[in-house]
């Protein structure tokens, strides 16, 4: 075996390596939490993660949210909560999205587009930045034992 493919295996398992700690600080609780909430503020101001608008409410459903106290405008997907506490950020080996496990996922997603789910990209950056300061803090923790 040559020294190249030694330090192209090596290579390999610490892309592996990385990948999974990498998959590991996006799932915990602090990067979900952190997603869901700005998803949650983008969508209790009627915008999509491409910045545009969610269409307005039929007369019919202010109707109804006026009668249970709730927002009317801007559209905010938001009736019961279940969509909205059900979304998640996932990660695949290509790229990371939002999604909801709620449901009613594909029946809003079908309705008013994947954009939906999804951050802007200020806080695709908010997020990023939080993943970032985990490994940093993750990495000063290992390099002090």
């Amino acid at each position: 075996m040559s020294a190249f493919t030694t330090y192209a295996e090596r290579l390999t398992m610490w892309s592996n390596i990385s990948f999974q700690v990498f998959a590991d600080i996006v799932n915990s609780d602090r990067v979900q939490d952190l997603a869901r909430k700005l998803n949650e503020e983008q969508l209790d101001a009627g915008q999509r993660s491409d910045g545009s608008s969610l269409p307005p409410y039929s007369q019919v459903t202010v109707a109804i949210k006026q009668a249970k106290g709730q927002q009317t405008a801007p559209m905010n997907l938001k009736d019961t909560g279940d969509f909205r506490d059900q979304i998640r950020l996932r990660l695949t080996k290509n790229f990371g999205f939002l999604m909801s496990t709620d449901e009613k996922n594909e029946e809003l997603k079908n309705r008013y587009g994947s954009l939906i789910f999804g951050l802007t990209a200020e806080n695709e950056l908010k997020v990023l930045n939080e993943i970032i300061r985990i490994y940093e803090e993750q990495a000063k923790k290992t390099i002090r034992r």
